[in-house]
């Protein structure tokens, strides 16, 4: 990731609750015009301590994490998107931003309450998964099928 230092006033401190580059991420993407370079720009390496992109897992890893995982995660990334949108409301009246992202962030909330109330029924859950699906939000706030997936068979 590289952005222009002037950016760096907006995103410190960086909350508790985010992981550093998500954070940095998420408000340069509010206040910069983003373009995509598609060449690798570091060497990537992957150790056991990596706080994400660690080591891919085989799919009966894969699974045991599922089913260990409640809808309460839902909740916990609902309320980082909260602090970002009041810290992001904050300085709204004085840093021109990108109100597209403000509307996709609400997008993205809206997805992880959904994620985080679905009925138990598995009828019931289909549902509303089939909702989430025809509007896209599996694809864009999500994992796409295999989130959808996970709420049908795991939640």
């Amino acid at each position: 990731m590289a952005f222009s230092a002037r950016y760096k006033e907006l995103f410190l401190p960086i909350p508790d609750s985010w992981l550093h580059d998500a954070w940095i991420a998420l408000i340069v993407t509010v206040y910069a015009h983003l373009a995509i370079i598609d060449q690798p720009l570091i060497k990537y390496r992957q150790h056991l301590n990596q706080q994400l992109g660690a080591i891919k897992k085989g799919f009966i890893k894969q699974m045991t994490v599922l089913k260990k995982t409640k809808s309460n995660i839902y909740f916990t990334q609902l309320n980082r998107y909260i602090l970002a949108q009041s810290l992001l409301a904050n300085n709204y009246s004085t840093t021109p931003c990108n109100k597209e992202v403000f509307l996709m962030l609400e997008a993205k909330m809206d997805h992880l309450i959904i994620r985080g109330n679905m009925p138990k029924q598995k009828l019931r859950r289909l549902i509303v998964i089939i909702k989430e699906l025809a509007a896209l939000r599996y694809h864009r706030y999500s994992y796409g099928w295999k989130s959808a997936a996970r709420d049908l068979f795991f939640n």
